[in-house]
């Protein structure tokens, strides 16, 4: 099943903490602000950060978070670790090293390992959504689909707001509907409401 999140204030903070970035030449992208929540949010829920291997279930101490890259027709997914312990900045730094990389075909075998939850981009090649598959022996995998602005309905009014499509795959022997809509609404708390995000700094 797919959702949508509102991203209408997470696209202005975005512009906000982009206009102060640019002073020393960075930014800051869609997908490093999702593995920074996602990140705190497996800290909360750690069911989402563990793997299985037959009956044995691993819950993990550090937050890896793979994060899909189309090279060319291959798709590769190199993970920032510890991604629980590193701010936004540090985040996207890390990203855009190993989104480089990736590019560069210079990604080496530690850059790719050890990931305990991904996230799968879709929307950066124009898809809204897909079945986003996981990436044993993870359990659980969030896709972002491209953003578009919508009808929707608030405080009894139409308006317009931009809207990003999600997808949450996980893996049902350890993960069951009810836990995975918490993390969908706990998640989607904080992209609807990024000021929260001050919370962990």
């Amino acid at each position: 099943q797919v959702w949508s999140w509102d991203i209408t204030k997470l696209k202005q903070v975005r512009k906000l903490i982009n206009e102060e970035a640019k002073k020393e030449g960075s930014k800051v992208s869609f997908p490093s602000l999702m593995v920074f929540f996602i990140a705190r949010v497996l800290k909360e829920m750690p069911v989402f950060n563990a793997s299985v291997s037959g009956k044995n279930i691993q819950y993990w101490a550090d937050v890896n978070i793979g994060v899909a890259v189309s090279v060319g027709d291959t798709l590769v997914v190199p993970v920032v670790h510890g991604a629980e312990r590193k701010s936004l900045q540090e985040i996207q730094i890390t990203l855009d090293d190993l989104i480089e990389r990736a590019r560069t075909k210079k990604l080496l075998p530690d850059d790719m390992g050890g990931g305990t939850f991904t996230l799968s981009n879709v929307g950066s090649y124009g898809s809204q959504w897909e079945t986003v598959i996981l990436n044993p022996p993870e359990v659980a995998l969030l896709g972002i689909g491209a953003m578009e602005k919508k009808p929707v309905v608030r405080n009894d009014e139409i308006v317009i707001r931009e809207m990003m499509p999600i997808s949450l795959t996980f893996d049902h022997r350890i993960i069951d509907g009810a836990t995975a809509g918490e993390f969908r609404n706990r998640m989607k708390r904080l992209v609807e409401n990024p000021e929260l995000i001050i919370s962990y700094f």
